[in-house]
């Protein structure tokens, strides 16, 4: 099977469904965001304030590099579709999966989360702004997209086999 990777804005679900995922085709998972922090031996905030947002770009452009094309879940960062060389690289290598969800939703999801680097005091303008700029980007990049609102992992992954069902 094709290498899949999720994509979408942070708190769409990736991390949670990439897992599911995962363990139901009993396939490695690659979480992006962890597995910068286990090679940086820093923290996604820490690398942010110590290196700055481009430096990050270029670790995820990196590990993109070094994934194979067949036989991994990858659970993207939510910004990862913002360089055209890494979109064409998920396209090329395999099947992509964009999990929507929408800018209620996430405030939602994110509204105590402190470990995000790129959201600020004002989350809901910011959620609203990013996703705005990157909405179209992602649909673009993705061979299926799946809403994940008010649904559980579970439904979410389901969809996901069935896309992966009519793709194979």
């Amino acid at each position: 099977m094709k290498t899949i990777f999720l994509i979408g804005f942070m708190g769409s679900g990736k991390s949670t469904a990439g897992r599911l995922l995962g363990n139901t085709l009993e396939l490695p998972l690659i979480d992006m965001d962890e597995e910068i922090v286990r090679e940086e031996g820093m923290s996604i905030n820490q690398l942010f304030e110590e290196q700055g947002e481009e430096y990050f770009r270029e670790l995820e452009t990196g590990l993109l590099q070094r994934i194979p094309d067949n036989g991994w879940i990858v659970s993207t960062g939510g910004g990862v579709i913002l360089r055209e060389e890494n979109r064409t690289i998920m396209m090329k290598k395999g099947i992509v999966i964009y999990l929507e969800a929408t800018a209620g939703e996430l405030l939602v999801r994110l509204k105590e989360d402190t470990s995000r680097p790129l959201l600020a005091e004002n989350k809901e303008k910011e959620i609203t702004d990013r996703l705005g700029q990157r909405l179209e980007i992602y649909r673009n990049a993705a061979d299926f997209t799946i809403l994940t609102d008010a649904k559980s992992p579970e439904k979410i992954v389901g969809e996901i086999l069935a896309c992966l069902k009519d793709a194979l």
